[in-house]
């Protein structure tokens, strides 16, 4: 269960996000009241079950996939990427900054509730496959 320290640093990221702000998990512990020497450490937070358990609660993996679908291919692109951007790296799906690494469709598949489909797996590893070839 998350403690509500996490859960402070997890609201205060969200809400940075929708006001188009920019704020570090390090930043978001300070303001949630952890010490200048554990907000250096932001793994403490972001690797513990507890913040999985809110990542997985309110950004599931399936909303991210329909979030990347419609980036293919809508038109106002550039909001959705920011949100998407840092849904992926609160979840920890990539490596912090402009790469993409680490997304596994075999460790997406087995953090939901329900397996991903094989179109899905297959769309998933072809959109993975296209990213690393723009950047």
């Amino acid at each position: 269960m998350s403690t509500p320290n996490q859960k402070t640093v997890f609201r205060t990221i969200i809400a940075g996000v929708r006001k188009g702000e920019k704020i570090s998990v390090s930043g978001a512990m300070r303001k949630a009241g952890y010490s200048d020497h554990t907000a250096r450490q932001p793994s403490k937070v972001t690797r513990s079950k507890g913040w999985q358990e809110l990542t997985n609660e309110y950004l599931p993996n399936e909303r991210l996939l329909k979030c990347v679908d419609g980036l293919i291919q809508g038109d106002q692109w550039r909001e959705r990427a920011t949100g998407l951007d840092m849904a992926l790296k609160i979840k920890g799906l990539y490596k912090m900054g402009d790469k993409i690494a680490n997304l596994n469709v075999v460790e997406i598949s087995q953090t939901e509730s329900e397996p991903l489909d094989e179109e899905t797996k297959k769309e998933l590893q072809a959109f993975i496959q296209w990213s690393k070839e723009r950047i």
